[in-house]
């Protein structure tokens, strides 16, 4: 590979994961680059990154053991940013759905949309190195299960951390489930699961669309 090619894999790598690009230091970005290129060598496509975090999980990065999660955030935000913009469900429509509909009710999340389950708390991580984040810049470094949804409600790529309710209600809708069994799954989860709740939030965040067929 030619070192403007390498020059293009930094760049793109870069562009993609800007967060891991800045806590791991220029010089070893690069050196992850580097490697990162025998198995993947670039190729210019969009996508190009699409395996960067289970290589970082494979390396074992034993003193920023966050590191493969921060990077799996940073795609689904990469991809988040993409992503083709489809027509949502209201509020209103969602809430018009009849009790005796929701066994045979399937729903879609937005392209946009993606979620992740972490054991670091990697959304904060990302959200204290944002343009013009004005908060204390402090992450706990701690090992906790934390759920984290990326979406696109607008024209920003929003990443929130939900309940375990909410992230089984929207996972088990992306992989296909009815609203009857999303409903149970999210129950089964966390006791206290309201769907009207769920799907109010759902709605305002833009999440949900019609499935196709």
């Amino acid at each position: 590979m030619s070192d403007a090619t390498f020059a293009s894999a930094v760049q793109a790598l870069r562009a993609a994961f800007p967060v891991v690009a800045t806590v791991t230091g220029p010089h070893r970005f690069r050196e992850y680059v580097a490697l990162y290129r025998s198995p993947y060598p670039y190729d210019g496509s969009p996508q190009y990154g699409d395996e960067f975090a289970e290589f970082l999980d494979v390396m074992q990065v034993e003193d920023m053991p966050y590191l493969p999660e921060l990077a799996q955030l940073e795609w689904l935000v990469h991809c988040a940013r993409q992503a083709d913009d489809v027509p949502t469900i209201d509020a209103a429509t969602l809430s018009a759905i009849p009790t005796e509909k929701f066994g045979e009710t399937r729903l879609a999340l937005h392209p946009s949309a993606g979620l992740q389950q972490a054991g670091y708390p990697v959304a904060r991580l990302w959200e204290i190195h944002q343009p013009g984040f004005a908060g204390q810049p402090t992450v706990e470094a701690v090992i906790v299960r934390n759920y984290i949804l990326v979406n696109r409600p607008g024209t920003h790529v929003e990443v929130s951390t939900i309940d375990e309710g909410g992230y089984a209600f929207l996972n088990a809708i992306a992989r296909g489930a009815t609203l009857g069994e999303a409903c149970a799954l999210a129950r089964a989860a966390k006791a206290d699961f309201d769907l009207a709740e769920a799907l109010q939030d759902a709605a305002a965040r833009r999440l949900l669309c019609t499935a196709a067929g």
